[in-house]
């Protein structure tokens, strides 16, 4: 994975009081030459202008972007080495959407952002609008979870190795070659997980199969094409990486995927969420979205080369 050129760390009012940006700036100095914070004021509604102020809606917007400009100027200040540049942007409008055109605008190869989950155990950890980021902006997504604060000792990276699309397949390979760059970076463990289910998965066996045993005869042959698919994908990706760990397991993906990451204590997930490249709009993939419900770490989020963002 080569250097990138530009990270665009998008922030809120509250995260950049918590310990967020210091931990976001030191993975973008790993990854990048240049980094800038990104904030968006959302318009508040009508009702709440009503109930909360007398002030003129574009002036009470304006001074809400003043705000949170200067405070995004303070944390910066805060955090400069020596010449480094951040830059800070300010803008209002909705979140996901103004990002998606900042990272078009600007050409940024990475976006970068907090999950704040309502509770410390809670799950989902993403909210709207990193959902939104991670089906329609162009470039990869890391969301980092701001419960964890030590640093990344694993990354598991899940791929599809009977991907049905050529894209997917060779998303795979961008997955393999990220996650094994960020685990250079951060002298971490990286284990390559795939997980499947057999046709009918939780359905009555004999509705497809003669019989039990029929289903585990038909379940070890399965296993071992998958396995030796598995072998080839990483001698092909990771040439350069010898010490990958990897792993085929039966069994919901939605399930196993977090739960082999969490036993592994996984610091970071790399994961593919779209597998058509050239369909503006296309919708996460239902197998990752069940994934990223599950999750407690960490996520890089990775679309196919060319994807196109229906946003404008």
């Amino acid at each position: 994975m080569s250097k990138l050129n530009k990270v665009l760390i998008v922030t809120t009012s509250q995260s950049v009081t918590d310990s967020f940006v210091p931990r976001a700036l030191a993975l973008a100095r790993k990854l990048s030459s240049s980094s800038a914070f990104f904030s968006v004021v959302e318009e508040p509604s009508p009702e709440e202008l009503t109930a909360l102020t007398l002030i003129p809606p574009d002036k009470l917007l304006a001074r809400l972007v003043e705000e949170q400009q200067s405070t995004l100027e303070g944390c910066a200040e805060r955090y400069r080495q020596r010449e480094e540049q951040i830059d800070t942007f300010v803008t209002c409008g909705k979140s996901f959407i103004e990002t998606i055109k900042k990272v078009k605008k600007d050409g940024c190869d990475m976006v970068m952002l907090g999950a704040e989950p309502s509770a410390p155990y809670a799950t989902p950890i993403f909210n709207s609008t990193i959902m939104h980021l991670l089906r329609k902006c162009p470039c990869p997504v890391w969301v980092l979870d701001s419960r964890r604060h030590k640093p990344i000792n694993c990354v598991v990276a899940a791929v599809d190795v009977f991907a049905p699309t050529p894209e997917g397949l060779a998303l795979n390979h961008r997955i393999l070659q990220w996650s094994a760059g960020v685990a250079k970076r951060e002298n971490a463990r990286l284990h390559v997980v795939h997980a499947w289910q057999l046709l009918g998965g939780g359905i009555n066996v004999s509705k497809i199969f003669g019989s039990e045993t029929e289903q585990c005869v038909v379940a070890v042959k399965e296993q071992r094409e998958r396995e030796k698919a598995m072998d080839a994908l990483v001698a092909e990706s990771l040439v350069d990486f010898e010490l990958a760990a990897t792993k085929v397991i039966e069994g919901n993906p939605a399930a196993v995927i977090p739960s082999y990451a969490e036993l592994q204590d996984a610091g970071l997930v790399v994961l593919g969420t779209v597998c058509r490249a050239n369909i503006p709009g296309c919708f996460i993939g239902s197998t990752a979205e069940s994934i990223l419900d599950n999750l407690h770490c960490s996520v890089l989020a990775l679309k196919p080369e060319g994807f196109v963002s229906p946003v404008e």
